[in-house]
């Protein structure tokens, strides 16, 4: 049997493996949502969301949030990227109407992940790829930087 002081340090390896595991299978998911989403939605070019810790201090406690709620889309051959609920005209700058033929596609894209990108752990994606720009691509998945907005 044991000893007594060894339990801590088991359960802290124990703690460790579910740990991984839970990485693991993220980063799977996230695997298998990129290649049925680039498969369903041919004109994708990327998707992707912000994750960190604001900066502000009001005095209440800041804590790291993953924003998969509020995703940003970009498809091809199109001037229209959707930036946190803002249709943009990459080419002028301005905002675009939402009844455009491409904003109304990449509407359906958003609608389509938003199950698949809510139920993400922000703990989890923190322990994955921090505080960071997560960009799911057509063959990757890359953590670029994240500019936080204080």
């Amino acid at each position: 049997m044991p000893r007594i002081h060894s339990y801590p340090k088991e359960y802290e390896n124990y703690v460790k493996q579910i740990q991984e595991n839970l990485k693991f299978a993220t980063i799977k998911y996230l695997e298998n949502f990129r290649d049925n989403l680039f498969k369903k939605f041919p004109r994708l070019k990327k998707i992707w969301w912000s994750q960190y810790s604001p900066r502000f201090n009001d005095g209440d406690r800041c804590y790291f949030h993953s924003h998969t709620d509020n995703p940003s889309v970009e498809i091809l051959d199109s001037d229209f990227i959707l930036d946190r609920e803002e249709f943009i005209n990459e080419e002028t700058g301005e905002y675009a109407d939402s009844e455009n033929d491409d904003c109304k596609h990449i509407l359906e894209i958003v609608e389509y992940s938003a199950p698949f990108l809510e139920v993400l752990d922000s703990r989890i994606l923190d322990d994955i790829y921090g505080e960071a720009t997560v960009v799911l691509y057509k063959d990757k998945i890359e953590a670029e930087d994240v500019y936080i907005d204080e």
